[in-house]
């Protein structure tokens, strides 16, 4: 129960720094942020392990790239320990962090989710510049993404 008040302190004072409002837990487990009008974040609070995990979809689901952005994960480094999954029920492919907030302070908890929407962001544009290419010239999409994503790691 400690973890479940620290998460709520942490989530109602985030919130006002970022949105002017308290976030608060749901009665689904999560809570849903979006970000520059462009990314969406749902915080989903899992009380047994003391864990937020932040996940944001960042592509429609792509079978021929989503072998690639699963060996992309090795890279967890490069992703500040995020990894690439694939959200079946809403057909998309998104990014997903894991952290542990017992004593974490607001502070970290900013720091961290910071630079998840850094990275999500960057690939959300990298996605989003693929299709406006794909409705351009769809032969040559895939090299230039692929080469994209692979400079990235």
């Amino acid at each position: 129960m400690k973890t479940t008040h620290t998460l709520q302190d942490v989530l109602v004072r985030f919130g006002k720094t970022v949105d002017q409002q308290p976030l608060t837990i749901q009665n689904e487990g999560y809570s849903t942020l979006t970000v520059c009008d462009k990314v969406t974040v749902r915080l989903v609070f899992d009380d047994s392990n003391g864990i937020i995990q932040l996940i944001s979809p960042i592509s429609p689901d792509n079978p021929e790239i989503y072998a690639d952005l699963l060996e992309l994960n090795m890279f967890r480094e490069q992703l500040a320990g995020a990894r690439f999954i694939l959200l079946r029920e809403s057909g998309k492919l998104a990014l997903q962090k894991h952290i542990v907030i017992n004593n974490t302070t607001v502070h970290e908890f900013e720091v961290l989710f910071e630079e998840f929407i850094s990275i999500a962001l960057k690939w959300y544009e990298t996605f989003s510049d693929q299709n406006k290419l794909s409705e351009e010239e769809s032969d040559s999409v895939s090299t230039l993404v692929m080469d994209d994503i692979f400079n990235r790691a």
